[in-house]
């Protein structure tokens, strides 16, 4: 997650042209479906019996943060 997070922060920028945009949005697109199966992930690891449910809860939580961006 904080390999997407240090991608997502590298995106901002101006956009000049139509292959730029192309691009941008061929990013957010495997961006996005990289955080649907973390979230997948996670979600399936939360159904374990775990001792790190507050981390797991946490991970979640972050996953979630970059999904809304």
């Amino acid at each position: 997650m904080r390999e997407l997070r240090a991608m997502l922060d590298g995106l901002k920028g101006v956009i000049k042209n139509d292959d730029e945009l192309n691009l941008y949005i061929e990013r957010l697109q495997v961006m996005t479906s990289r955080i649907d199966r973390i979230q997948n992930e996670l979600g399936r690891l939360s159904l374990l019996p775990t001792a790190e449910s507050e981390r797991l809860g946490a991970l979640l939580t972050q996953s979630g943060l970059l999904d809304d961006q």
